[in-house]
């Protein structure tokens, strides 16, 4: 019986030591994606600080993206300022190249008067208001 019980015992010892690694392991990973999410945070933050300093030279449109990267940086979750930045980032494109298209600029205004509407209504449930 000693035998048995030192097999069984060796048996849960090896169990509760591998539940242990699993913990630890699923632990250090969970970390590391706090970290990286965080270093995904700062990169997006500090590459919108640069395009957020190139104004396009229409008020309209500086006004909206100030207004919209206020609101990322302090009121959009973490989870969520990706995809925000991104569609940010994807309209200043846009709005980058009609400015420098004189047939273009003039409807440029009233394209920002329309977003800034639209966005206002749609950063509104992250309670961000202009």
């Amino acid at each position: 019986m000693t035998g048995r019980t030192g097999i069984v015992v060796a048996i849960a010892m090896a169990a509760l030591l591998g539940a242990c690694e699993t913990k630890e392991h699923a632990n250090a990973e969970i970390e590391a994606v706090k970290k990286a999410k965080e270093v995904a945070r700062q990169t997006a933050a500090q590459g919108d600080i640069s395009a957020a300093d190139e104004e396009l030279g229409v008020p309209e449109c500086d006004d909206y993206i100030r207004k919209v990267n206020t609101c990322l940086d302090d009121k959009v979750p973490l989870d969520d300022q990706p995809a925000v930045r991104f569609q940010l980032q994807s309209q200043r494109r846009k709005w980058q190249k009609m400015a420098l298209d004189p047939d273009q600029r003039d409807a440029l205004a009233a394209e920002c008067r329309d977003a800034a509407a639209l966005g206002e209504q749609s950063m509104a449930k992250y309670e961000c208001a202009w």
